[in-house]
């Protein structure tokens, strides 16, 4: 094994490894602070110097430094060993890739050979800085293109199916790492065994490999979106089945109360029925008609939040001045984000020892969509407002909150919507969506207003 000089270890492997935590992790949206990043290179750093003095076949110090790098992240960053592994492999995988595919070339014009890399520091040195260049240029594309190429984040707080999607991904990436060792193995012994001419196609065949194996990774990201919609679908379907349910036990409820009012009138008791009637109206004055809003999942989720308002005493109110079916989301997705406002919002709401209130509006102007939620509940304080929307940030005293707002703004962000918070007499918060389908949309209006009380007046 070639010893290298400290020198070159400091300049090569330091930025390497940070470039390798950034890129890999940051594709995977698993974040390595400034700090550790630096803790975690220097660490590797010493560890690289020391290694490549020992007697080993080539590739077995690579395999030692990605395991014991992954080892790391899992005890000093507290993320576990499939997604830290995947994340480690792929970062090795892509500076692998792209230290294969230009250092042949290099070596052929400057007519140098892999020995004069151990040999000559400065130029090992130099034939990094290629490397360098194309992985700082990737990581500027990462972070201001905002790639994800697969949210092992929202992996690691569901136990299945993803996490088995976790332990393919790091199989692929663990093959795909094979392959490129292999083609450095044979960059190599090329002159030992004369095999000049296969390393480029092997370079070809392993930058293929590499390429369907990000494909088939963002294929399972697609797979996993769209078992988390079929999820969400499930939950609002429960939610319309348990509304149902509840309007067939009031329509019994109903029954008896007419077969009760109707036997009063074969008698001619007519005070009692005037007393059964004014009765019923004080204990069921605040019931009313099903909230019909022209989106099928939508009204089935309003109606359940009113059934649990009405449970808690909230005052609850609906305007709806547009089509929601119009709205630019896909069902599963709409409901998500109006489910998780909500609940935040009744819960807000019930801190109010007055009158809780909670009123949500539906309508469109200047070629948006815009939906208001109010609470009369407890305020956000001013410098709160910019972290509510940061994963597990939360002022409840459960470690399983925090997590609602920042789903709902990845979801808006996912189609280009915004949200706004304001929080002084009551806390209002709004969404906007631009129409992205037509113009006849503003044409669409809507004076339909359905409202409903529950808690008096």
């Amino acid at each position: 094994m070639f010893s290298v000089p400290w020198y070159a270890i400091v300049l090569i492997s330091v930025l390497q490894s940070i470039l390798i935590l950034k890129i890999g992790f940051g594709l995977f949206n698993l974040q390595v602070n400034a700090r550790q990043c630096f803790l975690l290179s220097g660490i590797m750093a010493v560890v690289t110097y020391f290694l490549r003095k020992l007697p080993l076949l080539f590739g077995i110090h690579t395999i030692i430094l990605v395991l014991l790098l992954t080892i790391l992240v899992v005890v000093l960053q507290r993320i576990d060993f499939w997604r830290s592994l995947a994340a480690v492999l792929l970062g090795v995988m892509i500076f692998g890739v792209i230290e294969n595919a230009y250092l042949p070339l290099l070596l052929q014009i400057t007519s140098k050979t892999v020995l004069d890399l151990a040999e000559q520091p400065w130029f090992n040195i130099a034939a990094f800085l290629p490397e360098l260049l194309l992985g700082l240029l990737l990581y500027a594309f990462i972070r201001q293109a905002k790639f994800i190429l697969f949210d092992l984040k929202k992996a690691g707080e569901v136990k299945r199916p993803i996490n088995q999607g976790v332990f393919v991904i790091a199989v692929i990436l663990l093959q795909s790492f094979l392959l490129v060792l292999i083609s450095a193995s044979l960059l190599v012994n090329q002159q030992r065994f004369n095999i000049a001419a296969i390393v480029p196609w092997a370079n070809i065949i392993v930058l293929l490999i590499a390429i369907l194996s990000i494909v088939a990774i963002k294929q399972l990201e697609e797979n996993s979106r769209s078992s988390q919609r079929v999820q969400l679908l499930k939950s609002h379907l429960q939610q319309v089945e348990l509304l149902l349910k509840v309007l067939q036990s009031q329509k019994h409820e109903y029954s008896r109360h007419i077969q009760a009012i109707q036997s009063l009138v074969y008698l001619k008791r007519y005070q009692e029925i005037k007393e059964y009637i004014e009765g019923i109206a004080e204990e069921y004055w605040q019931m009313e008609e099903i909230l019909y809003t022209g989106h099928p999942v939508l009204t089935g989720l309003l109606n359940s939040k009113r059934s649990f308002a009405e449970s808690q005493g909230i005052e609850f109110a609906v305007a709806v001045k547009c089509d929601p079916a119009e709205i630019p989301i896909p069902p599963w997705d709409i409901c998500s984000i109006l489910g998780n406002l909500l609940d935040n919002a009744m819960e807000a709401a019930l801190e109010d020892k007055g009158k809780p209130r909670v009123a949500i509006e539906f309508k469109y102007e200047f070629q948006h969509y815009v939906i208001s939620i109010q609470n009369n509940g407890a305020r956000i304080p001013a410098g709160e407002k910019e972290w509510i929307f940061e994963p597990g940030y939360t002022n409840k005293d459960s470690p399983a909150r925090g997590y609602g707002l920042y789903l709902v703004s990845r979801l808006l962000e996912r189609y280009q919507g915004t949200i706004e918070v304001m929080s002084k007499g009551q806390t209002s918060v709004i969404i906007k969506l631009a129409d992205k389908g037509s113009n006849i949309a503003s044409s669409k209006s809507y004076t339909r207003l359905e409202r409903w009380k529950t808690g008096g007046g």
